[in-house]
């Protein structure tokens, strides 16, 4: 009959389409969703969602953010850079990798470089070899204070939540100062602040720079 007849090629036409279905179901499972037209699932709350105590410290990689922040070049030549490779290099930045080490100290490792490691104890001082001679570093957690209302364990306590620390470099000329001020703004980004002093002259070369952070 006609209906008998409708209903067998609805059938057989069902089951044509379901055998297509799976012969192109490993294909469809290779290919990347944008190409099947499948909308992707985006976190849209800014960055990825982090640990409180990573978002809330200096701890982590962090980019330079160059249209917002300062050239070198002033601060490289007042340290002692040929004038033409501190304006070579001086609008660029390698991103930067900020840890601090429990019982140890703060370390600093641009990419490319051997990390620098600063105990944050009172009475240990590093010494960086230079082209110029010997620097004596110090670090500081938070904002500088006198030795006398200094607190190691106010230090280790910074430590878990690292938003502010300065290194101060002295030499390797006499009188010769340089600071190095990296703190945590309220948006989240890295604020870093080279200053440099020469003996004997008048004046303070100051840069500051901004840093986001890596995804």
């Amino acid at each position: 009959t006609r209906v008998s007849l409708l209903v067998t090629m609805m059938t057989l036409l069902h089951c044509a389409r379901v055998y297509v279905l799976l012969s192109c179901l490993p294909l469809m499972l290779s290919c990347p969703v944008k190409q099947l037209g499948v909308p992707l699932l985006r976190y849209r709350g800014g960055a990825e969602p982090r640990s409180s105590v990573v978002g809330a410290s200096l701890h982590g990689r962090w980019n330079l953010d160059a249209e917002r922040s300062e050239s070198m070049t002033p601060f490289l030549i007042s340290v002692g850079a040929p004038k033409i490779i501190a304006r070579m290099v001086g609008s660029k930045g390698k991103p930067v990798t900020i840890t601090f080490i429990a019982d140890v100290g703060i370390s600093i490792e641009v990419d490319g470089k051997e990390a620098e490691v600063y105990p944050t104890n009172n009475d240990e001082v590093t010494e960086i070899t230079t082209p110029k001679g010997i620097v004596r570093a110090t670090v500081v957690i938070g904002e500088p204070a006198d030795d006398d209302r200094r607190d190691d364990d106010a230090d280790e306590t910074a430590g878990a939540a690292l938003r502010k620390f300065t290194i101060t470099k002295l030499g390797p000329a006499e009188g010769e100062v340089t600071t190095e001020v990296r703190e945590l703004t309220d948006d989240g980004t890295l604020r870093a602040t080279f200053s440099h002093t020469k003996p004997g002259e008048p004046g303070t070369t100051t840069v500051v720079r901004v840093y986001t952070r890596a995804k």
